[in-house]
């Protein structure tokens, strides 16, 4: 069949409808269906069907007039299986123009027709499931997606279409059961053998968002030993149609290939969900491990909604659509459990990431320790909990490490204490300040109590456990069971090993989905709203599982002996130049966490090596990478968020040239997809748009630096610097405004810190900033430095004849033109302008620097009685009186 018949019967009006009269699909299916020949649901026995579809186009150059990129379609590849036997088809559309595309039904029904006459499928199922690698990039090339985007949801980044008869899963569960009968629907009617029209029911389902970490279709391919095509010397993929027209065979190879490793990818899932009882694949990798602890609780003959607190409601609703009632099942918090969700949100405050030293490091031997499964194993200490028996309590030896409590306290560590452990909340994240308040639960209360803190619980809850039933213990018993016999069969590291390590690390992640506010875009409204709580959603479980790992982690920093430097902390594992064995790991904390290791898996190991490095580059919290490496050991590599280029070859090599060449007020250009908000609203093709964002590799100033060095990294200098805790939140934060301003070019240009010469600006400019006191008045610290400070304290003492500075006999351009003549800059209007209302005199306490004396040298000649008391404390009075010789 040539591309133009199939494009033309697409676009025929006995085809799907075009987005113009899809509205009309209802009322043109009542009149060519009459009583009698409504479509039918056809019974079938037969094996399941799978399709897989991927699509392959060029981007364009933004045209003159066209106001956003658009793709050149190439071809729409799809592959069918059915019972192991496949077919697969390569629609050739070449065209940038929309109306050219393919329906989503046309484009199905004629597989499917070559399916049946090829004997891949005997009769038409009633259900199709067609995976895609990242589906917004394929559905939507469809030319009918845009009248139908209302039906798709966005989950991840992607698009996905729910089916009949199946949910998107577990993660997707306020309500049960009950919901699917609202769902939109995919539907795909077909003429049944005799005659009658039939309906088939069509799930769309991303394989990405199935993946271990999202992995990319080559590394999918590499798992299943499909390896992808490489493009042939010569091209590239953003130059697709250079290949499509001078190797049209080569690119269908490569085209067809992408396809095959998605339809197989996604075969392979949904034979791994049957494997596991399951009997839906669900649509995320993070939907197995909600799933799977319903079925692991309900063999175990445990009533899981009632262990964790919720019960079922049963509510009548109206829908004005239909103008219908329907029942509706949801979940909800029992009361006991409600009335103190807010508290227990409160002290769920997710991981420990901080960065202790900054720039590059001495040459040694730095090692990287991540806790072993540290959630997994944290949620094992979880056990059903008494709601009704929840209690207030101010007594801090109640608070044990075993025991869920959550307190509101106020702290204080000992002077000294390299890493404080009480979290407080801020906006640019958690801070350890040396004291403060903070919401927290037991287990840190634990460890603030070994390090000598003094804390006073202002108030306090106490929990208690329901039973000594470990609530998730089965289920992560069943895991490492199953990575075990992964492992046996298919070797470490092999996808399965893969898939169940991230089942049982993303069931942590559901019991706390929801307890803070998240937005995310919900396509079938077109709008930005609250993520919903998951089946499993449990603020207390989620509080004390955060706390236990931080304590943990806080106790192991902790005992890293004093010669000995900690890089970072990054939520369970930690970087340091310290030997296992010279890590105090004896704490009750490390005893706890060792007790779940050794009764989940019979092991006592605490702290396993990720990496070695002879020297590390610290920029900032998750933003260390490796200057020199050990053969043998994987180097350390986390780019603080930066989006290397594709091009660059390594990104550490680019990340390190990054820091190392960062110049005031750097732009970092990047390339990123637009996102599915962009998409639906302004129904755009999916492209990437180079972005532009201000480069921040700057320390972030969550603790307090100290003790600057230069040291040499790549044969060059570059400054660095140990950091200490900071007294409080509050000294914190008005510190990084600081910073931020100096950096960002209060003083007329940007800054960084490179130099030892970078750090004393900084911190003289810190420090007089501070001096000068809060902003709103119109003195503070400008380009003009010092000089401008006391010139315009200067002129307003002046202009009210205080401070002993008599105004009679000047007139305000006689004194402009004296300092001018002197060298400083003044004008008539800025004498005119310190009388103004909005231009107070105010006291200071500036520090004695080289642009305050050569001010006040000017000053003191016509007005020696300047009353320098006003703008200096007694020992920076000194250092002026000693520098102008007073």
């Amino acid at each position: 069949m040539s591309v133009d018949s199939i494009i033309g019967k697409c676009n025929s009006p006995d085809g799907e409808s075009s987005s113009s009269t899809y509205t009309s699909k209802a009322a043109k299916l009542r009149q060519r269906f009459a009583r009698g020949k409504k479509p039918r649901i056809q019974k079938y026995d037969g094996p399941p069907v799978y399709m897989a579809v991927d699509a392959e186009w060029e981007t364009l150059e933004r045209e003159l007039g066209v106001d956003r990129e658009r793709i050149h379609l190439l071809t729409l590849q799809f592959e069918l299986e059915c019972a192991g036997r496949r077919i697969s088809e390569l629609f050739v559309v070449d065209s940038a123009n929309r109306s050219a595309r393919m329906r989503f039904a046309s484009a199905i029904r004629l597989v499917l027709k070559k399916a049946r006459k090829a004997g891949v499928i005997t009769e038409w199922p009633d259900r199709l499931t067609v995976f895609g690698h990242f589906l917004r990039a394929d559905v939507t090339t469809f030319f009918d997606f845009w009248a139908r985007k209302d039906e798709f949801d966005s989950i991840g980044k992607t698009f996905t279409a729910r089916s009949l008869s199946v949910a998107l899963g577990e993660e997707e569960l306020p309500e049960l059961h009950d919901r699917k009968r609202a769902q939109h629907k995919e539907a795909l009617i077909l003429p049944g053998d005799d005659g009658m029209p039939e309906l088939i029911r069509v799930r769309f389902v991303d394989t990405l968002l199935l993946t271990p970490g999202r992995a990319s279709l080559d590394t999918v391919g590499q798992f299943l030993g499909v390896p992808k095509v490489e493009l042939p010397s010569g091209y590239t993929k953003d130059r697709m149609r250079k290949f499509f027209r001078e190797q049209p065979e080569a690119f269908r190879t490569y085209a067809m290939r992408d396809v095959d490793i998605t339809l197989t990818y996604g075969i392979r899932m949904a034979e791994f969900a049957r494997e596991n009882g399951l009997s839906d694949l669900p649509a995320t990798l993070a939907g197995f491990g909600p799933a799977l602890l319903r079925r692991q609780a309900a063999g175990d003959g445990v009533d899981l909604n009632s262990a964790l607190g919720l019960r079922i409601e049963t509510r009548t609703l109206f829908h004005e659509h239909t103008r219908r009632y329907r029942t509706v099942k949801q979940l909800a918090s029992i009361t006991s459990r409600q009335l103190f969700e807010e508290f227990a949100a409160a002290a769920y405050l997710g991981g420990r990431n901080e960065c202790f030293f900054c720039g590059p490091s001495s040459e040694d031997v730095y090692y990287d320790y991540d806790l072993p499964a540290a959630y997994t194993t944290a949620m094992c200490a979880i056990r059903p909990l008494d709601y009704e028996g929840i209690r207030t309590s101010k007594d801090l030896g109640e608070f044990e490490a075993g025991i869920l409590g959550l307190a509101h306290v106020r702290f204080r560590f000992p002077d000294g204490t390299r890493f404080p452990c009480l979290p407080a909340r801020t906006d640019h994240g958690l801070m350890f300040p040396v004291e403060g308040e903070s919401v927290c639960a037991s287990p840190e209360l634990v460890v603030a109590r070994r390090l000598g803190a003094e804390i006073e619980i202002v108030n306090g809850l106490i929990i208690p456990w329901a039973s000594d039933d470990r609530l998730f213990e089965p289920f992560t018993r069943m895991i490492q069971q199953k990575r075990r016999d992964a492992q046996a069969v298919y070797g470490k590291g092999s996808l399965e090993d893969k898939l169940f390590k991230e089942i049982g690390n993303s069931l942590y992640g559901k019991t706390a989905q929801g307890v803070h506010p998240k937005r995310v875009f919900n396509s079938r409204k077109g709008l930005t709203e609250e993520l919903r709580p998951s089946a499993i959603t449990n603020p207390y479980f989620a509080a004390y599982v955060t706390s236990f790992i931080r304590a943990v982690v806080g106790e192991q920093i902790a005992g890293v002996p004093a010669n000995r430097t900690v890089i970072s902390v990054t939520t369970d594992g930690f970087l340091t130049d310290a030997p296992l064995e010279e890590i105090d790991t004896s704490g009750s904390l490390c005893a706890a966490f060792l007790e779940l290791r050794q009764r989940l898996s019979g092991e006592d190991v605490i702290l396993e090596e990720k990496h070695r490095v002879r020297q590390v580059v610290a920029m900032r919290t998750r933003g260390q990478l490796t200057a020199k490496d050990i053969e043998g050991f994987q180097i350390v590599l986390a780019k603080a968020g930066v989006k290397p280029p594709a091009e660059a070859e390594g990104q550490n090599e680019y990340m390190l040239d990054l820091y190392l060449e960062r110049q005031p007020g750097q732009r970092h250009a990047y390339k990123s997809l637009i996102s599915s908000r962009e998409m639906w609203i302004a129904e755009r093709d999916m492209t990437s748009i180079l972005r532009e964002s201000r480069l921040n590799l700057e320390f972030d100033m969550k603790r307090c630096p100290e003790r600057p060095v230069e040291r040499e990294v790549r044969g060059r200098q570059h400054l660095a610097f140990s950091t200490k805790p900071w007294r409080s939140v509050q000294e914190a934060l008005e510190v990084r405004a600081r910073f931020d301003g100096w950096r960002k070019g209060a003083l007329g240009t940007g800054r960084v810190l490179k130099t030892l010469k970078d750090y004393d600006d900084w911190v003289a400019y810190c420090g007089q900033t501070a001096r000068i006191g809060p902003p709103g008045r119109g003195i503070g610290l400008r380009r003009d430095g010092t000089r401008g400070v006391l010139k315009r304290l200067f002129l307003r003492a002046f202009v009210r004849g205080e401070w002993g500075i008599s105004n009679e006999g000047w007139t305000y351009k006689e004194l402009a033109s004296f300092f001018e003549h002197k060298g400083i800059k003044m004008s008539e209007t800025d004498v005119k302008n310190a009388k103004r209302d909005n231009a107070p005199l105010v006291e200071v306490k500036l520090i004695c620097n080289d642009e305050a004396v050569s001010f006040l040298r000017v000053a003191l000649e016509n007005f020696s009685d300047f009353e320098l008391f006003r703008v200096f404390d007694a020992d920076e009075l000194q250092k002026v009186r000693r520098e102008i010789l007073l």
